[in-house]
């Protein structure tokens, strides 16, 4: 074979690899955003943001659930000092 196409072939494929990785990257950053979100949410609630945040990372959707099945925390006004 000729070896300018051989040489064209190799960039192309290394492109492609570079192409993949970026893509790998930018669904994890998505999927760890999701994730603090839901931790976020999860804060306000009995779960904390902790086991909101963990369960989320393994499985959105078990987090959602597990924050949804949580219940709020109640604000005791009575503490408060002034």
């Amino acid at each position: 074979t000729d070896p300018l196409v051989k040489l064209n072939m190799q960039w192309i494929n290394s492109a492609n690899g570079y192409v993949i990785y970026m893509e790998s990257l930018f669904f994890f950053i998505i999927a760890i955003a999701l994730a603090y979100a839901v931790g976020c949410w999860g804060s306000t609630r009995k779960i904390g943001f902790g086991w909101a945040f963990g369960l989320s990372l393994i499985n959105l959707f078990i987090g959602i659930i597990a924050v949804l099945c949580s219940k709020k925390i109640e604000k005791n006004e009575d503490n408060v000092e002034s």
